[in-house]
């Protein structure tokens, strides 16, 4: 199959070679023990290949099949997030003529998570979407304590932002997506969570807590320095909460 088969003018097995070359100089400084690093390089390669054959090249149509056969390879072999990921949500889904399985998407999305606890991978944000997609699965199915500690796993172990913010509105009220996943809410929590986010520059979380600050908390000089955060790099919503607090004379 690798010798005659050509992939953007080269043949596969130079792809899969280019590849791991090219995943070894990107991944080096991640200090991974050897036998992890050459594991991590093969999935990257299957699944480098999957992809080209699942969407088709300039040269070629997408052959499903034997992408389908790579991509399970760099899932369920080497375990790499990525595909992990693209699996689960084929799975989901019903794509390359797979038949829907929530039970085998949660299969792989935890095959994925897996490398949440390996040093050096902690910001490959394939690992935190296999968090959330367990986590969307119980959402979903009305498990909602299942659903929050996933989150809650995406935040802390991989520092997802969206994570963060997520779970700091479900803390404050009732507007938030996991809002039903916390019963009793908890405004000095929702606090922290959304101070982290806002802090690393998650714009939303910037204006959830200034506005937050300014409402609720009575902090309104800190909550005017987060909304004006929030405007300065674009969040929806900031400018007019701007324009509102200046009609106010509060800023």
């Amino acid at each position: 199959y690798e010798k005659d088969r050509s992939t953007d003018g080269y043949t596969a097995s130079q792809f899969l070679e280019m590849a791991l070359d090219q995943d070894s100089e990107t991944i080096a400084a991640a200090t991974l023990p050897l036998d992890e690093l050459a594991k991590l390089s093969q999935g990257h390669a299957h699944c480098a290949l999957a992809k080209s054959l699942l969407n088709g090249t300039n040269f070629e149509s997408p052959d499903e099949a034997s992408g389908l056969v790579h991509l399970k390879k760099a899932a369920e072999e080497f375990e790499y997030p990525e595909a992990c990921y693209l699996l689960a949500q084929a799975y989901q889904s019903g794509s390359y003529d797979l038949d829907i399985d929530v039970e085998e998407a949660k299969r792989c999305y935890r095959l994925g998570a897996k490398a949440a606890t390996t040093d050096g991978l902690l910001s490959n944000s394939y690992v935190s979407f296999c968090l959330t997609g367990i986590a969307s699965i119980h959402y979903e199915a009305d498990e909602h304590a299942e659903a929050l500690h996933w989150y809650d796993e995406s935040a802390r172990l991989t520092n997802d932002l969206d994570s963060w913010y997520m779970l700091g509105m479900a803390y404050l009220d009732d507007t938030g997506y996991l809002s039903k996943c916390v019963t009793t809410k908890d405004p000095a929590k929702a606090e922290a969570y959304l101070l982290h986010a806002a802090s690393a520059g998650h714009g939303q979380a910037q204006l959830s807590l200034g506005d937050y600050y300014v409402h609720t908390a009575n902090k309104i000089a800190d909550g005017v320095q987060w909304i004006t955060a929030a405007a300065e790099q674009g969040a929806w919503g900031a400018n007019a909460k701007l324009d509102d607090l200046r009609e106010k004379g509060l800023c």
